[in-house]
């Protein structure tokens, strides 16, 4: 008699376990548009539920449409002068750069670790650029 009972607790949570598991599998095109901040994730969302009543025929070409978004990175590099109130309305002089770049999520380490350097290079540069920028105006204010 306790088999019974005990083979009826595992069948009920193995039913149990299989819709979650179902659910969770269906909803994976969502979570990857969230991850990669897709335009479109609610419609992808609501395709996501309509593939539930297509016995999930839809579901490859929704998963499809999450994964083909690329996810863009801005960089942007904000520069002062240092003085803190030499700019229109007592604002620092900002000098902007807005780059943006593909990341693929599919890059391998060494790929990242190179974009990282060329970005890294890039701040060193306009770093550069800005020191040599204050000595020419130090060299103008006192000469």
């Amino acid at each position: 008699m306790f088999l019974d009972y005990f083979a009826l607790v595992v069948l009920i949570m193995g039913v149990t376990l299989a819709i979650y598991v179902f659910f969770a599998i269906h909803d994976i095109p969502h979570h990857i548009a969230k991850k990669r901040n897709h335009p479109q994730q609610d419609a992808i969302h609501a395709a996501c539920w309509l593939s539930l009543f297509t016995l999930h025929a839809i579901w490859p070409i929704v998963f499809i449409w999450a994964v083909s978004h690329r996810p863009k990175l801005d960089i942007e590099v904000r520069e002062s002068d240092g003085a803190g109130g030499g700019g229109a309305g007592g604002l620092a002089q900002l000098k902007r750069m807005t780059t943006t770049i593909n990341v693929d999520p599919s890059m391998s380490l060494a790929e990242m670790r190179h974009l990282v350097t060329a970005i890294s290079r890039r701040i060193e540069a306009l770093e550069r650029e800005q020191a040599a920028e204050k000595e020419n105006e130090q060299e103008v204010g006192h000469g």
